[in-house]
Order: C-alpha cells, then sequence, then structure tokens
C-alpha cells in the first residue's frame, strides 16, 4: 500500500471514505461475500470521475487526477451500476494466470474499468458451467480502473 501510493478500505460510505482520503494514486477496496448486495458503486464512480464532496466535519469538495480503484471480491460485479463500456471483464484462473478479457461493450473506446474475476465465479458473468469442486473457497477478484 505505501510503496504504490494507495489506501486500503473495505465498503464503506461515501462520507467516510471522502474524509479519510488523501489523493492516493490507487485505491484498494476488499469486499467480503456480505458486501455484495452493497457494493458502492456511487464511490466508485465519483473516484474515477476525481470529485468527492466531503461532508465530514469541515465540508468541502475534493477534486483529484484520477485513480486507479482496485476491488478484492469473491463475487462478480454488477455489470448495471456503471456504464458498460467502462467494463472490460478478465478471468483469473485457478493458477492466478489473467485470461483474454471477454468483450461487454461494443465501443471503440477503451473501457475505464477492468474486472478480473475468479476461475469459481466465473460463470456468473461467462454462463459457463460450474466448474469442478475446488478446496479454494477464498480466491478474490478485482476490478482496476485503467491508466
Amino acid at each position: 500500500v505505501r510503496q504504490h501510493n494507495a489506501i486500503l478500505t473495505g465498503n464503506c460510505q461515501t462520507t467516510d471514505f471522502a474524509n479519510a482520503y488523501k489523493g492516493q494514486r490507487l485505491v484498494v477496496f476488499d469486499l467480503t461475500r456480505d458486501d455484495k448486495p452493497n457494493v458502492n458503486y456511487t464511490l466508485i464512480e465519483h473516484l474515477k470521475n476525481g470529485v468527492l464532496f466531503s461532508t465530514k466535519y469541515q465540508s468541502h469538495v475534493k477534486t483529484f487526477a484520477f485513480c486507479k480503484v482496485l476491488c478484492l471480491a469473491n463475487f462478480a460485479p454488477d455489470l448495471d451500476k456503471l456504464s458498460a463500456d467502462r467494463w472490460d471483464v478478465w478471468h483469473l484462473n485457478s493458477r492466478g494466470q489473467l485470461q483474454s478479457p471477454s468483450k461487454v461493450c461494443s465501443t471503440n473506446r477503451l473501457p475505464e474499468t477492468f474486472f478480473v474475476q475468479t476461475h469459481y465465479e466465473s460463470r456468473e458473468i461467462n454462463h459457463e458451467p460450474p466448474p469442478p469442486s475446488s478446496s479454494s473457497s477464498s480466491s478474490k477478484t478485482a476490478l482496476l480502473r485503467a491508466t
């Protein structure tokens, strides 16, 4: 985290995060399965837009250069929560290797958000049959904003 000028947090309220955020270039969300129905996509969108409104204590608007957003989770993102042209879905296999991206949108614009997904959860987006049983239930997925 220190090495990459990053901030690490769990799923949180926008107001709490806006107060803690000091312009780090990388924001890492470590999400639990329990967070799945309540992921703060609004906060992710604000970070990608480079503007946060901090209402805590001395209220003010924070503007900053874009930052990368990385979400670690054991579930796929809700693709309807951000614009379709911002997603690019990647598969992370059981050996931790990135596979070719799936095309979520058909625009010529470079997607701003990349989603890297574990092999176990891949059927949620790719509609593949469930994989064979695996003892690796702690694998993670990731969401990353492109530079």
